[in-house]
C-alpha cells in the first residue's frame, strides 16, 4: 500500500487537478439541473463526469505508469496508462447512453419552459472561470517541465525573437 502512495505522489498534478475541479463543475451543473429540470444542463453535467473521468484516469496511469520494472514485467509499465485510459472510454460510453437517453425523454415528454435562464448562464460563467484556473495550473506545469527558455510570453527570451 505505501508502494501505491508513492506512485501516486508522481502522478501528473495538472490531470488531479482537473479532476478535482471538474468534480466540483459537475456537481455544481448537476445541481443546477435538479433545480432547472433543464436537459441542457444535464447534458453538460454529464460532460463535466466524463472529462473528471478522464482527468482522473490519466492521472491513476501517470502515477502507475512509473512503477520501476520487475521480473515478471522487465519493460515496465508505461503502457498501462493505455489500459488505465480504456476505463475512461467506457465510462464516456455510459454517459452518452445516458445524456442521449434523457435527451429523448426530453424530446417526447418536453418539461415545462421555466425561467432560470441567470441560474443556468451563472452555472456555466462559473465553470469557465474554473476551467481557466485549470488550464493556468496546466501551463505552468508544461513551461516547469520543459524550462521557460522554451516558451515565449512566460518570462523566457525576453529581447529575443524567432
Amino acid at each position: 500500500m505505501n508502494e501505491l502512495f508513492q506512485l501516486l505522489k508522481k502522478g501528473n498534478k495538472p490531470a488531479l487537478w482537473a479532476s478535482i475541479i471538474n468534480a466540483t463543475i459537475a456537481l455544481i451543473k448537476g445541481i443546477a439541473y435538479f433545480i432547472t429540470g433543464n436537459v441542457a444542463m444535464f447534458a453538460e453535467t454529464m460532460h463535466s463526469i466524463g472529462d473528471m473521468a478522464n482527468q482522473f484516469f490519466v492521472f491513476i496511469g501517470s502515477a502507475l505508469s512509473k512503477k520501476a520494472p520487475t521480473d515478471r514485467f522487465p519493460n515496465g509499465f508505461a503502457r498501462l496508462v493505455n489500459l488505465v485510459l480504456l476505463g475512461a472510454v467506457i465510462i464516456v460510453g455510459i454517459l452518452a447512453y445516458e445524456t442521449i437517453k434523457e435527451g429523448i425523454h426530453h424530446i417526447l415528454h418536453p418539461p415545462e419552459a421555466g425561467s432560470w435562464i441567470w441560474l443556468n448562464l451563472t452555472v456555466l460563467g462559473l465553470a469557465a472561470i474554473l476551467e481557466s484556473f485549470v488550464l493556468f495550473k496546466a501551463m505552468k506545469e508544461v513551461v516547469a517541465d520543459i524550462g521557460q527558455e522554451g516558451v515565449k510570453g512566460w518570462g523566457g527570451n525576453k529581447g529575443q525573437h524567432g
